[in-house]
């Protein structure tokens, strides 16, 4: 799936050099992102903007002639070091439905070695098989494992991990995350989650102590503490989100 992001489109499907077959859904691009992908020999498939990720990938998956799909969004990259072992599972494990991947983010094209999203332990759904997993329309819980299939995870060694160019500059950091805020509501109340006030300034204040000591903001300089508190910001503010959609849905 893509929007307007041709810049990045070229270097992720050119990691995905080893598929039998490439699928591009364009949620309407003004750039040259169409133009990209068909150099790059992908299937291009037009349709209208969503908000999130899962409606126009399931119709992509639709389009699948394989049963074993790669979900890669245009700023992941792919890695060569990580085909052997998705192969291995594949074929040792045959009720496998769903593999996690070694996933390491990038803030403005430079490794991010502090935050939560900057731990070198993070993973992915990335391969999964299009029978066995179904993807759903939440923020950020879009892949769930069919009942009777089983999750394997591939642990990082060396340099077998997907690259998430995360964030080009700041204003696109806030541009996403006022976005995702907008359905984070909805999410966590389908999930069961119940506002109260209590919880969202414990969470809150939970998210800025962990980020800032447990995984090294203050170490990471002025870009380390911001992010920091970015990332408390967002947990309140998805507090309120859901507070918002509890209103407008009460039981």
């Amino acid at each position: 799936m893509t929007y307007n992001e041709g810049a990045l489109l070229g270097g992720c499907l050119d990691s995905l050099h080893f598929c039998d077959e490439i699928i591009v859904v364009d949620l309407g691009s003004m750039d040259n992102s169409i133009q990209v992908a068909e150099e790059c020999g992908a299937k291009v498939y037009r349709r209208k903007r969503v908000i999130y990720a899962a409606t126009a990938t399931d119709f992509g998956v639709s389009k699948a002639k394989n049963d074993w799909i790669i979900r890669l969004d245009p700023d992941e990259r792919f890695t060569d070091e990580l085909v052997p072992r998705i192969e291995e599972i594949i074929r040792d494990m045959p009720d496998v439905g769903l593999i996690e991947l070694p996933w390491q983010f990038y803030f403005r094209d430079r490794l991010l070695t502090c935050m939560i999203w900057g731990t070198p332990n993070k993973h992915k759904k990335i391969v999964f098989h299009k029978d066995r997993a179904t993807l759903l329309d939440l923020a950020h819980r879009d892949l769930e494992l069919n009942e009777g299939f089983e999750k394997a995870t591939i642990q990082r060694t060396g340099n077998n991990y997907i690259r998430h160019y995360w964030m080009r500059d700041y204003p696109q950091l806030f541009e996403k995350h006022i976005r995702y805020i907008r359905k984070e509501g909805e999410t966590r109340f389908l999930l069961g989650h119940r506002f109260s006030i209590a919880k969202m300034l414990k969470y809150s204040i939970w998210a800025l102590k962990r980020n800032l000591l447990d995984y090294r903001g203050l170490r990471g300089g002025v870009q380390g503490i911001f992010l920091s508190f970015f990332y408390a910001w967002y947990i309140f503010m998805c507090w309120l989100s859901l507070w918002r959609y509890q209103r407008q849905h009460k039981e």
